[in-house]
């Protein structure tokens, strides 16, 4: 019996060290996420920000054809006039209003080679008080971020995220009501 006890109490207590080593672990592990986002928000660069409900129209390009939403009497409608979804167009929205960049290349000499020779990519935000167009450039292929122009100022080249195409894969069909 002693030997039992003996081997129960030493397999009870690597238990228990084990159980300190993962909680360690975790405590460890969500230290550094924490310290990450830190940086991460510390790093990135506000390049616009506009409250969603001061929008008046956006226009923008999807596979080719031109798309451009307008906000009358506080409802959004395609060109044509068709009335859109306000929740649909809201969560379009929510990718252009609020563009954060990683970082911003200042005095380029040659924009082309971020792909603003042959840009397709232009969306075009209205408020009451301004408008500003965002020119897409080619995606980086090693960090998989594309390049951004605001207002056509070549000074100025942003590096951001896929937000403002997820923006513009919205057609104007995706934008309409549900049928019930």
């Amino acid at each position: 019996m002693d030997k039992q006890k003996k081997t129960l109490l030493i397999l009870a207590v690597l238990l228990g060290v084990a159980l300190l080593g993962l909680l360690g672990a975790k405590k460890l592990a969500d230290k550094k996420e924490k310290a990450d986002a830190i940086d991460s928000a510390e790093e990135s660069i506000q390049v616009y920000s506009v409250d969603a409900d001061d929008v008046t129209k956006v226009a923008y390009y999807n596979n080719g054809a031109q798309v451009t939403l307008t906000k009358t009497d506080d409802q959004w409608q395609d060109a044509d006039g068709v009335i859109l979804d306000d929740d649909k167009v809201k969560t379009m929205l929510s990718y252009l209003t609020t563009i954060k960049a990683s970082d911003v290349i200042e005095d380029t000499d040659d924009i082309s080679q971020y792909g603003f020779s042959s840009a397709t990519n232009e969306v075009t935000v209205t408020t009451k008080d301004s408008e500003t167009t965002f020119t897409i450039g080619m995606q980086n292929a090693i960090t998989d971020k594309y390049y951004l122009m605001v207002n056509y100022d070549e000074s100025k080249v942003y590096v951001i995220d896929s937000s403002m195409l997820t923006a513009c894969g919205y057609s104007t069909s995706d934008l309409m009501p549900d049928e019930s």
